[in-house]
C-alpha cells in the first residue's frame, strides 16, 4: 500500500486558490490519501468572509473533501 498526504495550510480566505486545490486533491486522491488542513484559512480581508465569519472559508474546505483537521 502507498498512503499519499495532501497537505492544506495557511490560505487566507484566497478563494481563487480553492479551484487549484479542490482539482489537485481530486487528482491525487484514492483510498489510500489523508487530507490534512492544519489551519489558518480564515483572513479577515475578503468581505466574504466577514460576511459569513468564515462560513465560507470551511464549506469551500469541505468541498474539497478533507478528511480532518489538526
Amino acid at each position: 500500500m502507498n498512503l499519499k498526504i495532501l497537505y492544506i495550510n495557511d490560505l487566507h480566505s484566497r478563494f481563487e486558490e480553492f479551484v487549484k486545490i479542490s482539482s489537485t486533491i481530486e487528482f491525487f486522491r484514492d483510498n489510500c490519501t489523508l487530507i490534512f488542513d492544519a489551519g489558518d484559512s480564515y483572513d479577515e480581508w475578503r468581505f466574504e468572509a466577514i460576511g459569513t465569519r468564515g462560513k465560507i472559508n470551511s464549506d469551500l474546505l469541505n468541498k474539497a473533501k478533507q478528511n480532518t483537521t489538526w
